[in-house]
């Protein structure tokens, strides 16, 4: 479970601080019930209340600067998407990014690239 003054990133929305952690006064919603209260960081005036318990929306803690650094290091070893029917490659994509998961992320930017310099290379 976050803490309010916790970063952490909300699916596609992006980093979000943490503002609050408790019952939201929500009509209809029971007061038992919690909630994140998260202000994105790029958006300031918005305001997302989810529950903590919420499971159709990846949230993740934001990454240390000591996992970004092995992250990058690692990028070699980050084996490209072998897959060649382009709907299942864009369903493979769009499965990547609702896992939000920074390594699937370098995975298919890694796949776009290769397959652009290839298109480069053949004209």
């Amino acid at each position: 479970m976050f803490q309010a003054g916790d970063f952490i990133v909300y699916g596609s929305t992006g980093v979000c601080l943490v503002e609050k952690v408790g019952p939201v006064d929500i009509p209809g919603v029971s007061k038992d019930k919690l909630f994140y209260t998260l202000s994105p960081c790029y958006e300031s005036k918005s305001k997302i209340f989810t529950p903590v318990d919420n499971q159709k929306v990846v949230m993740r803690p934001v990454l240390s600067r000591e996992q970004a650094l092995q992250l990058i290091d690692g990028i070699k070893e980050i084996r490209l998407l072998g897959i060649s029917d382009e709907k299942k490659r864009e369903e493979e994509y769009k499965a990547s990014f609702r896992k939000c998961d920074c390594r699937e992320l370098v995975r298919i930017i890694k796949t776009i690239y290769q397959r652009g310099e290839k298109r480069k290379a053949e004209g």
